[in-house]
């Protein structure tokens, strides 16, 4: 009886477990982001779902979008997301200025107001958190991060020093 071919990654048997083991240890030490993104959003008077939210923050840092490159970027339908943050005055939704048959929802003054109030409550919980690291540690877990945003095809805003 002829041996099947193995693939590449059973080849590598540690590749696949030290695959897994990354996986557990995100799925791990990110519930405790969660927990803070969850609860910075608690604050607000918008009564926003973390879809909703991620809906703003993907207009705030890709700019304006057309209803099908957000569904894409959110992996569900941004139709009824988008109508709820319109409603809420969040975003805007109205045609492009270089395709008007083609509508663009758009965050708003109000959107992005929130969002930097959100962002400014996160920052001060994972401040809080991490405050005890040494530098050394600190500079690994941002390079982490950075990496796990790279693969996500997450943009990464540049290094802006805050206070």
């Amino acid at each position: 009886m002829p041996v099947p071919e193995r693939t590449s990654h059973e080849r590598v048997p540690g590749s696949a477990l030290r695959a897994d083991a990354a996986i557990d240890s995100l799925m791990h030490d990110s519930r405790r982001l969660l927990t803070v993104a969850a609860q910075s959003l608690q604050y607000t008077s918008a009564d926003l779902s973390l879809i909703e939210f991620r809906a703003l923050v993907i207009l705030a840092t890709r700019g304006p979008q057309p209803l099908g490159s957000l569904t894409a970027f959110l992996e569900t339908s941004a139709a009824p997301i988008c109508s709820r943050l319109v409603v809420r005055g969040l975003a805007i939704h109205a045609p492009s200025a270089t395709t008007p048959h083609h509508a663009l929802v758009t965050l708003s003054t109000a959107g992005r107001a929130l969002i930097c109030d959100v962002t400014k409550r996160r920052r001060r919980a994972i401040h809080e958190q991490l405050r005890e690291l040494p530098d050394s540690k600190l500079r690994g877990l941002a390079n982490a991060f950075r990496v796990f945003a790279a693969a996500c095809d997450e943009p990464v805003p540049p290094h802006t020093p805050h206070r």
